[in-house]
């Protein structure tokens, strides 16, 4: 409930259900271009500042645009 940025490392598929709960100080996540499953649950009371850095990636930039999370597109 502390951190405020997180790198989930390269090779990670999915972010599972809960994974993020509650992550109520969290502004950055940098997330791989790898993920390809993103659960609906998975920032469960948690994105209210929230910007998500990722290469292109269409499932990460779909989750953020329907769940109103900002989304930067980086350089990979």
């Amino acid at each position: 409930q502390h951190l405020t940025c997180i790198t989930v490392p390269e090779g990670v598929t999915a972010l599972k259900t809960f994974v993020f709960k509650e992550a109520r100080k969290l502004d950055e996540l940098y997330l791989p271009s790898t993920i390809t499953m993103i659960d609906s649950l998975a920032f469960f009371n948690s994105y209210a500042q929230m910007t998500i850095y990722t290469p292109e990636n269409s499932v990460i930039e779909d989750f953020c645009q329907e769940n109103r999370i900002s989304c930067q597109i980086i350089n990979s």
